[in-house]
């Protein structure tokens, strides 16, 4: 919910961002996943 909050309001201000953690905090990286690089 927090992140269609927060795109409304960018639309809204019409501001630019460098990245997607600007616009979501909490956004997942790479390391929040549990998997093994080996196998793929």
């Amino acid at each position: 919910m927090e992140v269609v909050e927060n795109l409304q309001e960018i639309e809204d201000e019409g501001d630019m961002y460098e990245s997607i953690d600007e616009i979501w905090p909490d956004y997942p990286s790479e390391e929040d996943y549990l998997w093994n690089e080996d196998e793929y």
